[in-house]
C-alpha cells in the first residue's frame, strides 16, 4: 500500500509518486550526506522521516532495505548498522504488542521487541516449539532479528484480528485445487481437524 500523495498536484497516484521521486532526486545529495554521516540506525530513520512523503512506516522500511547485504557491495549493507541495532514499530506491530502485553504493563514498543529478540530461544523452548532457524553459509543458525520481530508482530496482529473476528484478511492465497501442494495441504488440514 502506497499513499496517493495528493498534495503533489495530480489526481493520478502514479503521477504523484513520480513527482515525489523527482522531488527527492533534487535533494538526494543532501539526504545522502545526512544519512552517510549518521552514527546510528535511528538517526538514519529520522533523516528519512524528515523527507516529504516518508511517514513512519515507509522511512523504517527504507532503513531496513538499506541494511541488507548486497552482492554489489561485497555482501555488506550500504550502512554500517544491523537489523538488530534499532527498530520502529509500525502500526500493525504496535497493535500486536498491545495484544501480547498484560494489562497495566508500561513498556515501550522497542523494549518489548528487544525482549522478544533476546529471549526467543528460551521462549520457543518454554512453549515446546521446535523452531527451525535459517542457517548461514557456514551452518550457524540465524536468530530472528529485531527488524524481523517488528515484522512478525505486524503479521501476528493481522492473524489475531482474523482469529478474534475483529478483522478480515486483505489477500487470500489459493492453490490450484488439483495441485500436489493443495492435496498435501488438504491432507494436513484433515489430520489437524
Amino acid at each position: 500500500m502506497v499513499a496517493p500523495y495528493l498534495k503533489m498536484g495530480s489526481r493520478d497516484k502514479i503521477e504523484n509518486i513520480a513527482r515525489l521521486l523527482a522531488r527527492l532526486i533534487t535533494r538526494f545529495d543532501h539526504l545522502y550526506d545526512r544519512i552517510n554521516s549518521s552514527s546510528t540506525a535511528k538517526e538514519v530513520y529520522f533523516h528519512l522521516r524528515g523527507e516529504y512523503g516518508f511517514g513512519k512506516f515507509l522511512a523504517y522500511q527504507v532503513l531496513v532495505d538499506l541494511l541488507y547485504p548486497l552482492r554489489t557491495n561485497g555482501y555488506r549493507p550500504l550502512l554500517p548498522f544491523s537489523h538488530d541495532d534499532w527498530a520502529e514499530a509500525g502500526p500493525g506491530a504496535h497493535k500486536g504488542i498491545l495484544i501480547l502485553l498484560k494489562s497495566g504493563l508500561k513498556l515501550s514498543d522497542l523494549e518489548v521487541m528487544r525482549w522478544l529478540r533476546l529471549n526467543q530461544r528460551q521462549e520457543f523452548k518454554r512453549l515446546g516449539l521446535n523452531f527451525t532457524y535459517l542457517a548461514s553459509k557456514n551452518g550457524k543458525e540465524i536468530e530472528i532479528s529485531l527488524a524481523n520481530i517488528q515484522n512478525c508482530l505486524c503479521e501476528y496482529h493481522k492473524y489475531a484480528k482474523i482469529r478474534n473476528g475483529t478483522g478480515r484478511a486483505r489477500r487470500k492465497f489459493a492453490l490450484r485445487s488439483d495441485s500436489p501442494e493443495q492435496l498435501r495441504l488438504d491432507r494436513r488440514l484433515e489430520i489437524a481437524l
